[in-house]
């Protein structure tokens, strides 16, 4: 009986690092900072062509 569980709480840890792993924010959401953009407006100097 205690090697069954043994074998559950090994299990169990085992999915537990997997999940913190897998769905660690900074692992899937890196931080890259603000990256360069840019917009093309025709029209005036207030963009109001555009609509």
């Amino acid at each position: 009986m205690a090697a069954l569980n043994f074998s559950s709480t090994a299990t169990t840890c085992f999915l537990l690092v997997i999940s913190l792993l897998t769905f660690s924010p900074t692992g899937s959401n890196g931080d890259y900072g603000w990256q360069g953009g840019h917009a093309t407006f025709y029209g005036g100097g207030d963009a109001s062509g555009t609509m």
